[in-house]
């Protein structure tokens, strides 16, 4: 129960959460009738309305994280930097006018609050492609520094001691965890990609071709992979505070 406890303690552990069972819900629309499946909307739209009353509060965290990374000066890898500072500008405008659709649903402001969804869903588009980018490009130099590391193992002299087969299985380990880290991260946001241009205007590739159960299953696995990240990292994070 550790776990889950110290999940539900932190705003991204109940996000995720609450993601989770808001895609899941409305994918179990799908194939359920009646009372069941009006249930389900129900339920999902309720939690989908908490995520965005708490994101009302997410502006000044986000806007640290942003303002921490700057023009990514530290960053050697210019692709990354440009598609870093893309996805952070996007976010960043985002937030607002996702209050702007808060509050014209809520009837606070007196518009129609959908040109301002449909461009959140652009925005946000634009992070989760700049994302994809980036993981691809990271992805390519992990698997760079792989062959270059085989190579100079198969170099050595055979004669060399044991330390260096030590040595080198664990850079090897080190690269393979990040490559898989890496790879969830870009399987979530393809698919929270597929998931966000469904919602686009009708004429725009797939937009509205998918029913909402349909395109739930892909909201339904980003949210898992997302969990599952969280998971991994609270029991890092447990496993360090034990051994200090």
């Amino acid at each position: 129960m550790d776990i889950p406890v110290a999940l539900l303690k932190k705003y991204a552990g109940r996000d995720k959460i609450m993601r989770t069972v808001c895609y899941t819900a409305v994918m179990l629309t799908g194939p359920s009738r009646g009372k069941i499946a009006r249930d389900l909307t129900l339920l999902a739209k309720h939690i989908s309305t908490a995520r965005m009353i708490t994101r009302l509060f997410e502006d000044l965290p986000s806007w640290v994280t942003t303002w921490g990374y700057g023009l990514g000066e530290h960053e050697r890898d210019q692709v990354i930097r440009v598609l870093s500072i893309l996805s952070n500008v996007a976010t960043q405008l985002f937030l607002p006018i996702e209050h702007i659709v808060w509050a014209a649903n809520s009837d606070i402001v007196p518009c129609s609050s959908r040109p301002w969804a449909v461009t959140t869903i652009v925005l946000w588009l634009i992070s989760l492609v700049s994302n994809i980018i980036k993981s691809i490009r990271i992805l390519m130099v992990i698997q760079y520094k792989q062959i270059n590391l085989v190579k100079r193992k198969r170099l050595e002299s055979p004669g060399r001691s044991d330390g260096s087969s030590v040595e080198f299985r664990r850079q090897f380990a080190i690269l393979a965890e990040q490559r898989r880290k890496e790879t969830l991260d870009l399987v979530k946001n393809v698919a929270d990609a597929v998931m966000g241009v469904n919602w686009l205007p009708a004429g725009i590739l797939w937009a509205g071709k998918l029913s909402p159960a349909k395109n739930a299953v892909f909201g339904t696995i980003s949210s898992l992979i997302g969990l599952y990240t969280l998971v991994q990292e609270e029991k890092n994070t447990q496993m360090w505070d034990k051994r200090l």
